[in-house]
């Protein structure tokens, strides 16, 4: 199960890169100044912006019993193992799987949560 959002630190510049192919391509189609976009290197300082928030979800995260949960390094997810939530029921469904548990979460609680079953 992945909760929050994710936020790879290290994809900025490949995603730069990806805007300026699409910039192009758009602008080889429709005409140049088609589409013009100017990237901003705010993101450098985003680790240390986030960080603290990302420790609390954490730290709540952690304060869910029997939920395990690990802290990723560089990126503002989670990845906690809900296993001892499987065969418990709320009286009317039995959560078998992560993505039974995604399903109750979003359902009941409004929060929006990705199963990682295979």
């Amino acid at each position: 199960m992945i909760i929050v959002c994710r936020v790879a630190f290290g994809v900025f510049e490949q995603r730069k890169a990806l805007l300026r192919q699409m910039v192009a391509f758009f602008n080889e189609k429709y005409g140049a100044g088609t589409v013009e976009v100017t990237p901003h290197d705010v993101y450098y300082n985003m680790l240390e912006k986030i960080q603290d928030g990302h420790m609390d979800i954490v730290d709540l995260a952690k304060d869910i019993p029997g939920l395990e949960v690990n802290c990723p390094q560089g990126a503002f997810y989670l990845f906690p193992k809900c296993s001892s939530f499987f065969g418990k029921s709320d009286g009317t469904r039995v959560i078998n799987s992560s993505t039974d548990l995604a399903m109750y979460l979003l359902e009941e609680a409004h929060v929006a949560t990705v199963g990682g079953d295979a």
